[in-house]
């Protein structure tokens, strides 16, 4: 809120944060629902008929906001190479502020899903989803999506390799 310049909000959290969110909530929740529960309650205690910018920006982190590169990513990789799952743990997300605009980034390692016959996993990736707002966080400007890094168990047959590799290059493309 500090950065973004948004000084009502940032005066709020600081003061009311733990009154308006109970402890017990905070140890249950993700923080990015609890930040937005929190700042919605401000714009109805401060009667703001606008978000507040903080607010316009965390809807950005939540993990909602992953599904539409998600599904894209699944419905490249998994037709040809089967299940995907998260890699617990690799979920990072950055907020770039700009004169002129916001970006979010979100970047998650999945990985190839064992079956009961494959134990080992065969693939692993990075991947991203910008979203670029203009400075107000009013508007989407552009979203994408692609995969920054892929990982192959070099002890696979290198057939398999060229095949995993193939069903990612569609998706490194700038």
């Amino acid at each position: 809120a500090k950065v973004l310049g948004d000084d009502n909000a940032f005066q709020f959290i600081e003061d009311e944060f733990r009154t308006m969110v109970p402890e017990d909530n905070q140890k249950t929740n993700e923080m990015s629902n609890l930040l937005q529960q929190f700042l919605s309650k401000l714009c109805e205690n401060e009667g703001l008929r606008k978000e507040p910018l903080t607010l316009r920006v965390l809807k950005c982190i939540h993990q909602k906001a992953l599904l539409i590169g998600y599904n894209y990513i699944r419905g490249v990789v998994c037709p040809v190479l089967g299940r995907i799952k998260d890699a617990p743990g690799h979920w990072n997300i950055s907020i770039e502020i700009f004169e002129d605009r916001i970006c979010v980034i979100h970047t998650k390692k999945q990985c190839s899903s064992p079956t009961e016959d494959i134990i080992r996993l065969d693939f692993d990736f990075d991947w991203q989803l910008r979203m670029e707002l203009d400075r107000q966080a009013n508007n989407l400007k552009s979203i994408t999506c692609k995969v920054v890094h892929v990982s192959v168990d070099p002890k696979l047959p290198s057939s398999k390799q060229k095949k995993i590799r193939q069903a990612f290059d569609r998706l490194r493309q700038d």
